[in-house]
């Protein structure tokens, strides 16, 4: 399954994954995250919940202290 992340394509082996998979396969711990899905903010009590397609655009954003 293709998606975007950050502007980026990204590939994932298989047709069904969900927002938390999604974050676990790419290191981000959920805690420590904020995603939006095609540009809709997702709370963290769905993503175990959430589907990701074909296609879709994530942006994830780790907070920096400081800024």
């Amino acid at each position: 399954m293709k998606f975007f992340l950050n502007g980026k394509e990204k590939e994932l082996v298989g047709d069904q994954w969900f927002l938390s998979e999604v974050l676990s396969s790419l290191d981000q711990v959920e805690a420590h995250v904020a995603v939006a899905l095609n540009k809709s903010f997702i709370p963290k009590s769905c993503y175990k919940s959430q589907e990701i397609q074909e296609g879709d655009f994530l942006e994830v954003v780790t907070p920096h202290p400081g800024g």
